[in-house]
């Protein structure tokens, strides 16, 4: 292999999915529309991301080794990743967003139970209300349903700063109807006011089959445990209205 060919090969490695750093350049470019995203720095440092192009296969998922291993982030190839670079988060449809941001909030929870920090103590402690779910699966569905609401948030948030842009580009706003009720200002205020999220938990097969079964807590998420979430790791101050948590993003410079 001649020095040329191998000096092409180092720099597209740099410049691809699997160069140092790559998935915190990656979410970074989603923070740019104010997203916050902060939660999910450094994550690449500890979680290898693993690529696959089964469509049986969820298209992104993290997958914990255990309570001390730290886990594997899976993500379906044709969905995320064009050519040697990843698809940009602000060009992605919502549930794509919300499958990917799923998966890297279960990481930063588990990587703070690993540590052992404050916030892992208050993970812990949470998944005692989890009692229809057995006490070795209660953790995994305290972490599963505080995912399943930040994401389901964060997606929402990511599609209104999308369209905006797009308005923008027009030169239009959302501005003038974020009190009109807009179907994407109304679902924001109902994830805060009805959204359900229970926890889902995977136990052994009693069947014929020797996987694991899927079951879901009977238990919800308080509105406490969603504050909680909203202030320790996104680190915001949204309280369910949509004329004040979303003012700066559509009605800022």
């Amino acid at each position: 292999m001649t020095s040329g060919l191998v000096s092409l090969l180092v720099a597209l490695a740099l410049e691809s999915t699997s160069a140092p750093g790559a998935v915190d350049e990656w979410i970074a470019t989603a923070e740019e529309l104010g997203a916050p995203l902060g939660f999910a720095e450094g994550l690449s440092e500890e979680v290898p991301v693993v690529w696959h192009d089964r469509e049986e296969w969820s298209m992104a998922a993290f997958f914990q080794s255990g309570p001390e291993g730290r886990g594997t982030l899976l993500l379906y190839d044709p969905f995320f990743r064009r050519g040697l670079w990843f698809r940009p988060i602000s060009d992605m449809p919502p549930d794509m967003t919300e499958y990917l941001l799923h998966a890297l909030l279960e990481a930063r929870l588990y990587r703070e139970l690993r540590r052992d920090s404050e916030v892992g103590s208050g993970v812990r402690s949470r998944s005692n209300r989890m009692r229809s779910a057995p006490a070795e699966a209660r953790i995994e569905a305290q972490v599963d349903a505080l995912a399943s609401f930040g994401s389901h948030l964060l997606s929402i948030y990511l599609e209104i700063a999308r369209k905006e842009r797009q308005r923008r580009a027009e030169g239009r706003s959302l501005c003038p109807h974020l009190n009109r009720g807009l179907p994407l200002f109304g679902l924001w205020e109902r994830v805060f006011e009805k959204g359900d999220y229970s926890g889902r938990y995977s136990r052994a097969s009693t069947g014929t089959d020797p996987g694991r079964e899927v079951e879901y807590t009977r238990e919800r998420l308080t509105d406490e445990d969603k504050r909680w979430l909203l202030e320790e790791i996104l680190g915001v101050s949204w309280v369910g209205r949509a004329e004040e948590d979303l003012q700066s993003l559509v009605c800022g410079s």
